[in-house]
């Protein structure tokens, strides 16, 4: 079975990417998250919609 969410960390490695710059899209709400049990988690398929934008440029964090 395929996952649905993934956690930061590993939606970073997904991305190829640092946690801080998915944190940075999810502050910019380029990236939807939610909060799961205390975690900061990303939906898959909200990962791969992502990938397919064009917001897939990191956003400078202010």
């Amino acid at each position: 079975m395929e996952k649905l969410t993934v956690g930061v960390k590993d939606a970073a490695g997904l991305l190829g990417v640092s946690s801080r710059q998915i944190y940075n899209f999810i502050y910019a709400k380029s990236l939807p998250s939610r909060r799961l049990g205390g975690r900061r988690v990303l939906l898959v398929s909200d990962l791969k919609k992502f990938v397919r934008s064009d917001q897939a440029v990191p956003a400078p964090r202010r």
